[in-house]
């Protein structure tokens, strides 16, 4: 199912193109391993399926660490549920010994 992320208006010269990734591996003490989507001017989007972990954001070109990173959970509809890191962490977890 293709999931996606949508930005209203925005300046370009402040901000980059949306993005969004779904999590593919997650190693204890680790970060997570990511495969990203494509993306255009507002979408961005990434084949994933119901329950699986993605992350998404937009980028602030002017801080170095700035801009939106969230982390979220596929719902049966295509929508995202946002969530903590580790509660992302978690449901990943389970679903890898499920």
């Amino acid at each position: 199912m293709e999931v996606t992320y949508e930005v209203g208006s925005y300046n370009p010269r402040r901000y980059g193109k949306p993005w969004i990734a779904k999590i593919t591996e997650w190693k204890i003490g680790g970060k997570p391993v990511h495969a990203f989507g494509a993306s255009s001017t507002y979408t961005a989007e990434v084949d994933a399926e119901p329950g699986d972990v993605v992350r998404y954001g937009q980028k602030d070109l002017r801080k170095a660490y700035g801009g939106e990173r969230c982390f979220g959970i596929v719902q049966a509809d295509g929508s995202i549920v946002e969530c903590s890191e580790s509660e992302a962490k978690k449901h990943f977890r389970a679903r890898q010994i499920a």
